[in-house]
């Protein structure tokens, strides 16, 4: 737990509100001290306040092994997000292997565009995909998205989607 703590005073980007997730959803001494590493520098890099609603959890993914983060971005602590295109780029952009978007999440029972980032190299190749009413869609080209039922769908839709839901 010590050098969890001291990797997280090093870059002091996260307030403890921000931190929740660490410590309420498993044990955070099975966290990846490398995927903290990668957390911090990615909050100091795009500078939202960001709550962390997961990390360490048990089961057979990336969670489970320690190398994944499930948050929260928002312009506004709590009150509003970043544009989803803008949360997307930013979680693409920065070097991470697994990128998630999730438009079914609610946190205090407030809807929310939610995003799970990993370090997990398992695949061949980076991953990326969106989740929309529990249905997952797959990166199969720039920014467009296949589910395993053969739906092809856009972020642009999705977030029309979204829009129009919320």
């Amino acid at each position: 737990m010590r050098e969890l703590t001291n990797l997280l005073a090093k870059y002091g980007t996260f307030t403890k509100d921000e931190l929740r997730g660490l410590v309420t959803d498993g044990d955070p001494e099975k966290l990846s001290l490398r995927a903290v590493e990668m957390l911090c520098k990615f909050r100091a890099w795009h500078n939202y306040p960001t709550l962390i609603t997961s990390a360490y959890r048990d089961d057979n993914g990336t969670h489970g092994m320690g190398l994944a983060f499930d948050q929260v971005l928002y312009s506004k602590w709590k009150k509003t997000q970043p544009n989803p295109f803008e949360l997307w780029r930013i979680a693409t952009t920065f070097p991470f292997w697994g990128v998630g978007m999730y438009f079914d999440w609610k946190v205090g029972g407030e809807p929310v565009v939610g995003l799970h980032t990993d370090i997990s190299q398992e695949s061949n190749r980076p991953l990326r995909w969106i989740r929309q009413n529990g249905v997952y869609y797959y990166e199969i080209d720039h920014l467009v998205f296949q589910s395993n039922k053969e739906t092809v769908i856009t972020l642009k839709s999705a977030i029309q989607n979204y829009g129009r839901t919320h």
